[in-house]
């Protein structure tokens, strides 16, 4: 089955599902304005009121009301900022990204009493947020608040704060659905890439691996954006939702991973940096992508529907399972060149069993000189099923400046890029083509082209 096709989303972005197991929830991106009037935002940080503007009617469910700009700052029970001391009016302390928020952070100790909403509880507190009104924000920059959510959970918050003016905004949040896990600032977040056009960073250390548990979607907020994701770092980002977002994905280091009810289907292509894992061993029936480019690794069994293009400028991949071409176009690179040096070439490593099905198209993308004798391995395989479109095993064919190839779908030696098994698909470049080669070359010149 092919992925399905890309679509834009119109998901209410703050309708934040809770997941069943222990993950980290994520906003999206909001970039919610913070009016410079005495009303402020009521915002509902953990469920799907939104926010309002109106003094007099508060969402249900606020936590958090930033007003004047954000120069002053209100909150809930429920929602208690890291504090620089453990009264309700304590400065609210201004993080940094990778900054700590956890039980060794202070929280205001001061509850409700008699007449109280909830007596006992956390109660309600008020604080100054820029450094100019003894708070610890500095005016227009981007800062952190951490916080603790209904007494149990942490999670941090990026604004910008101003002194009453209109440029003042929370950007996006998270918290730890884990009780009493301690969550790290800015491990995920987005930013603007242009006017449509954001970027979510997954940028775990090395100790920091997590769960997201919470879908990444294209923007309705603030007018409607595409949203790309890079992963960086070398911890594992395991995705245990259905995202939506419909621009690139980019593993640029460590590993993305995709869990039993984790999906990107609607991404519109994969790109393995040579440190980056595609992790989808937690599929059971393996999974699909639209389009895969890169160099780098997949752990799990693949199926790829639209494109494969590995490596950049000729790279490798390795496939820890299998991999099914399904109607997809291998886009192939080689650099070509004369012996002792025979140039490189792109190269799948397919460690389980390397499917082609009907509709599979060939695409060489020629970098360098055609010499006769040269070889090349296409993919290193266990077991194989299928071939390309009108070509069988041993054919001879033709690239589009009439440069004759001969592909071997059994071959037991590999080509000058080598390839690991002991079963190869590979290339090799014809001195002559016969009369019979010719006439059949000329039936996939179609399917084939040839750049330089």
């Amino acid at each position: 089955m092919k992925a399905k096709q890309l679509y834009f989303t119109n998901c209410a972005a703050l309708a934040l599902v809770l997941p069943a197991s222990a993950d980290i929830i994520y906003s999206n991106f909001q970039n919610i304005d913070i009016p410079a009037t005495f009303d402020g935002l009521y915002l509902d940080v953990d469920g799907g009121n939104g926010w309002n503007t109106n003094m007099a009617a508060p969402v249900a469910g606020w936590d958090i009301n930033p007003f004047y700009g954000g120069r002053s700052l209100a909150n809930s029970p429920a929602f208690q900022p890291l504090r620089s001391g453990t009264t309700s009016s304590s400065p609210i302390v201004n993080l940094a990204a990778g900054d700590s928020v956890g039980t060794g952070s202070v929280f205001s100790t001061f509850v409700q009493g008699a007449g109280g909403e909830t007596v006992g509880a956390p109660g309600y507190g008020g604080s100054s947020m820029l450094t100019g009104s003894g708070g610890n924000f500095t005016a227009s920059t981007e800062g952190y608040l951490g916080f603790r959510l209904n007494g149990t959970n942490y999670g941090w918050m990026r604004a910008v704060f101003t002194n009453n003016t209109a440029a003042a905004v929370i950007k996006d949040w998270a918290y730890d659905n884990t009780t009493g896990t301690t969550i790290k600032a800015g491990l995920i977040q987005t930013s603007v890439t242009s006017g449509v056009l954001t970027t979510t960073t997954l940028n775990p250390g090395t100790s920091d691996s997590y769960t997201l548990g919470s879908a990444l979607t294209n923007g309705v907020v603030s007018g409607g954006y595409t949203n790309s994701v890079l992963k960086l770092g070398t911890g594992t980002v395991t995705l245990s939702a259905a995202s939506t977002y419909t621009g690139a994905t980019t593993i640029a280091a460590g590993t993305l991973k995709l869990d039993a009810t984790g999906t990107i289907n609607n991404t519109s292509e994969v790109s393995l940096g040579t440190v980056g894992t595609l992790d989808v061993a937690a599929k059971a029936l393996g999974y699909t992508v639209a389009t895969l480019k890169g160099s780098g690794n997949v752990t799990g069994a693949l199926t790829v529907s639209t494109q494969l293009a590995i490596g950049n400028s000729p790279g490798t991949t390795h496939f820890s399972s299998n991999l099914t071409l399904d109607s997809a176009t291998y886009v192939y690179e080689m650099t070509g060149g004369t012996s002792p040096d025979l140039g490189s070439a792109d190269l799948g490593n397919v460690a389980g069993a390397l499917t082609i099905s009907a509709g599979s198209i060939l695409d060489l993308v020629e970098l360098g000189t055609y010499t006769a004798g040269n070889k090349f391995t296409l993919f290193g395989y266990a077991t194989l099923s299928g071939t390309f479109d009108g070509l069988a095993n041993n054919d001879d064919f033709l690239d589009d400046l009439a440069n004759t190839w001969r592909i071997t779908y059994d071959d037991t030696s590999a080509g000058a890029n080598g390839g690991t098994g002991t079963n190869f698909v590979t290339i090799t470049a014809v001195p002559e083509p016969n009369a019979a080669a010719l006439i059949g070359g000329l039936g996939v010149l179609a399917l084939l082209r040839r750049r330089r």
